[in-house]
């Protein structure tokens, strides 16, 4: 993680927000990110979420879209089976088209399923060239959805670093001989553009919007081999997100003299985290990019509690982890002793053997389309019951989002109070063991000037003092003993460290506050009124409550206990209102 060498002012440098707008209707609002700040991803999910940004009350659940490398409509060219691959067309630029009008189709009903279910698409490294994360699959399906669904609130949040206004095809210098610290924003094409000088702070209200002209043929290029690369418009904003974070790297990167390791600096990768582990997430795969990005990232995520849904027939890597999944479902089902509706065998090749999931997979977290059959109205129902199950059960209790600003709302202002109250007997040791220092040293220098043989000295007083200091360091010292004012601060801080630990995690909802699989709801729900014998008698099986907030409770008590073990609540101080 190269940073920028420490600088007080600079490291204040504050966020700047700005609005542009294309030709063909598109607006895009983004949020620039300093280079003294590109690590803060916390601070950076918090700003995008204040009401002085944009507005955007937090998802319900973060879908991301992970599509081929390169030029993603000639993903079906991976395909190995050749029967489908002559599905989608007699030759490649037929297999191009027909897949780029399947993508929009699908694509706009996952776009519906997802704002329907009050999330956020999502995307890291925006352009319009694939690189696995780029989300440029659903491009023209943002433009059909929003077209025939003008009324509907869809988010698409995209990040981009600012090293990718560096095109070569814009006819800017990628060895970034030309970039300047002091206009880390500025877009080389189509026009020198600076970003920042169209932005205003957070919390300003922007009252300029930039207007560019239509990048939708300028997206590609083609070779004098045919093949598609990438094109002008991979320098600039992508139109099909809605709001976009744009993170200055370069200026640590050069600083640094690491300008040529331009990929190696990823903090979209550190908010990416950040945010699709605050929030439910799902992943949505076409086509796929390679082994670690489909079959691992998969698994890895699914682990999570996460959805992966799957587009097969639409790449060679898509195809694979499909035919995985569905050869670990008839092991499970075999094993159980289950019949299948996908019980007859396929035919095994070496590579589908070589391409298995990892032994942890939880295969349930899968969904499953087939590109070339299923309908957009299909994946609209099937996705939309599904990411809203993605959603903790938690949240749909009446009251809940009340109860839970109360239930946070109190763990705070218990950390608060033992913090201030951490505080006063952190004076109140260091006073007093401050005295017990000060009355040792005059102690010594009182019995030091006894003994001198000078009668100017007033020896009777000085009698005085070396019988009365004593005493009185033995009085502060019991009294350090009664009150124990060491022993208190210690408690009080690490009961106020343990409680803000433990509100983050509740918050983040990892370790003992993960929301229980929505396939542990379900059979919940199904056991909910049943009756089970067990011997002595017929009980009622209900769901469990909400464990995430009974553990939450349970831990901010053992908390408490622990640092009021040698001192009454009621002792406590409350800290003043400002």
């Amino acid at each position: 993680q190269p940073v920028l060498p420490d600088d007080t002012a600079a490291s204040k440098a504050p966020f700047k927000h700005g609005e542009l707008a294309y030709a063909s209707g598109q607006v895009v609002k983004y949020l620039l990110v300093p280079g003294t700040r590109i690590w803060e991803g916390e601070r950076i999910l918090s700003t995008v979420l204040s009401p002085e940004l944009w507005g955007l009350k937090a998802p319900n659940l973060t879908v991301q879209a992970m599509g081929p490398r390169g030029y993603w409509p000639a993903s079906t060219e991976t395909i190995s089976d050749e029967s489908k691959k002559q599905v989608w067309g007699k030759d490649k630029e037929a297999r191009e088209q027909r897949f780029m009008a399947t993508m929009e189709n699908l694509g706009c009903g996952i776009l519906q399923a997802v704002s329907e279910s009050g999330g956020w698409m999502f995307l890291t490294n925006a352009s319009y060239f694939s690189h696995d994360h780029a989300g440029c699959v659903f491009e023209s399906a943002v433009e059909k959805y929003q077209r025939e669904h003008p009324g509907a609130n869809l988010i698409y949040v995209g990040c981009k670093l600012n090293f990718q206004l560096y095109g070569e095809k814009s006819g800017a210098n990628r060895t970034f001989d030309n970039f300047d610290p002091k206009r880390p924003f500025k877009m080389h094409w189509p026009l020198p553009i600076d970003l920042e000088e169209h932005a205003v702070p957070v919390g300003e209200t922007v009252k300029q919007r930039l207007l560019l002209p239509s990048m939708h043929q300028l997206r590609w290029t083609r070779g004098p081999d045919g093949q598609r690369d990438e094109g002008a418009a991979d320098a600039t904003i992508p139109s099909f997100v809605t709001h976009l974070i744009v993170f200055d790297t370069l200026s640590a990167l050069c600083a640094t003299g690491a300008a040529s390791q331009s990929w190696q600096c990823r903090p979209d990768m550190k908010f990416e985290s950040v945010l699709t582990t605050s929030m439910p997430h799902a992943a949505v795969i076409v086509g796929g990019k390679d082994r670690g990005r489909v079959l691992s990232y998969s698994s890895d995520i699914a682990s999570r509690g996460c959805n992966v849904i799957v587009l097969e027939n639409t790449g060679k890597w898509a195809d694979l982890l499909c035919r995985a999944i569905r050869r670990r479902r008839r092991n499970k089902n075999k094993d159980a002793g289950v019949s299948s509706r996908d019980a007859e065998a396929e035919n095994n090749s070496d590579e589908d053997l070589d391409h298995a999931l990892p032994a942890d997979t939880d295969e349930r977290k899968y969904l499953l389309f087939d590109a070339l059959v299923d309908t957009p109205d299909k994946i609209v129902s099937r996705l939309t019951k599904t990411l809203t199950a993605v959603r903790s059960g938690e949240s749909n209790e009446l009251g809940f989002a009340g109860n839970e600003k109360a239930r946070i709302k109190e763990a705070w202002l218990l950390q608060a109070k033992l913090e201030h109250n951490m505080r006063i007997h952190s004076r109140w040791a260091f006073s007093m063991q401050a005295a017990i220092t000060a009355i040792g040293i005059a102690t010594t220098v009182a019995i030091g000037l006894y003994e001198v043989d000078d009668p100017s000295v007033q020896r009777r007083y000085l009698s005085a003092l070396c019988a009365i200091l004593p005493l009185l360091a033995s009085l502060l010292q019991s009294l350090m003993g009664a009150f124990s004012p060491v022993s208190k601060f210690a408690h009080l801080a690490l009961g106020a460290a343990q409680v803000k630990s433990t509100i983050y995690k509740y918050r983040a909802r990892i370790g003992q506050f993960s929301p229980q699989p929505a396939h542990v709801h379900a059979q919940a729900s199904e056991a909910a009124g049943k009756e089970t014998g067990n011997g002595s008698g017929k009980i009622v099986v209900r769901p469990q409550g909400s464990q995430a907030q009974a553990n939450f409770a349970a831990a901010i008590e053992a908390i408490c206990s622990g640092a009021l073990s040698d001192m009454r609540d009621s002792s406590l101080q409350m800290p003043s209102a400002s």
